[in-house]
């Protein structure tokens, strides 16, 4: 299997930190970093397959529109919305602009590899 390159879209370092960790214990991924505004930006400057993409950044940046925008323009890539709130607008939200996958924050890491590789497999 080829290596999996992960962009990681999220705000808050502990949280950034321990996605890079979860992400880092599968060697077939390779994990690269940015914040939401420049997410389209980073897309175009190389292969990503899959994005760990914050609903809610910093800077009142928002992962949904910059996932919105990735969908556009880079159809293929899989993006995987991550959040600690349950709210019903920004799943709707999500669902609409092509969302691959939903990961909530205080899952089990276990369970972020399984949604990874099973959004990565289509």
């Amino acid at each position: 299997m080829a290596v999996k390159k992960i962009l990681i879209v999220e705000d808050q370092a502990l949280v950034r930190m321990y996605l890079c960790s979860c992400v880092e214990k599968s060697k077939e991924c390779e994990v690269a970093l940015t914040r939401a505004d420049a997410a389209l930006q980073r897309c175009g400057e190389g292969h990503i397959d899959l994005i760990l993409m914050d609903i809610c950044t910093e800077n009142d940046s928002d992962g949904l529109t910059a996932a919105e925008a990735i969908k556009k323009f880079y159809p293929r890539i899989k993006i995987v919305m991550v959040t600690s709130m349950l709210e019903g607008r920004f799943l709707d939200r999500a669902r609409r602009i092509g969302a691959d996958s939903f990961w909530y924050k205080d899952s089990p890491s276990s369970d972020l590899i399984g949604v990874i590789e099973g959004t990565l497999q289509g």
